[in-house]
């Protein structure tokens, strides 16, 4: 099934289809023979030019963390969105952070 287009649509398809039309007609005329394309310039190493980047720099530092720990694992769950929220703000209070909260609860629940 076709949709029709009312005037001002069909009118701007027209006008699209025209520029790309000619873009299309452009590139075919400017197509040159691997005779006539310029040679590409030399890429400077910028490596050596330019200070370490900061990626460089990160993986200069020593890894700490959990994320790091081989006696942690990552692990995920679903939670109610308005759980976690309620979560978030009262462990902002406490000033710890969601996994030490549930390795407590779990070690809590498992000790039952």
């Amino acid at each position: 099934m076709t949709k029709k287009l009312n005037g001002k649509q069909a009118s701007m398809f027209d006008a699209l289809a025209k520029k790309s039309t000619s873009r299309l007609q452009s590139s075919e005329l400017n197509q040159s023979t691997p005779d006539q394309l310029p040679e590409p310039e030399p890429q400077k190493d910028a490596s050596k030019d330019a200070e370490p980047s900061s990626d460089k720099q990160r993986r200069k530092r020593a890894k700490t963390g959990k994320r790091s720990d081989p006696t942690y694992t990552q692990v995920g769950c679903y939670l109610p969105r308005d759980l976690n929220n309620k979560v978030k703000v009262k462990l902002i209070g406490d000033s710890r952070d969601f996994s030490d909260l549930a390795a407590e609860l779990l070690e809590q629940w498992l000790s039952d």
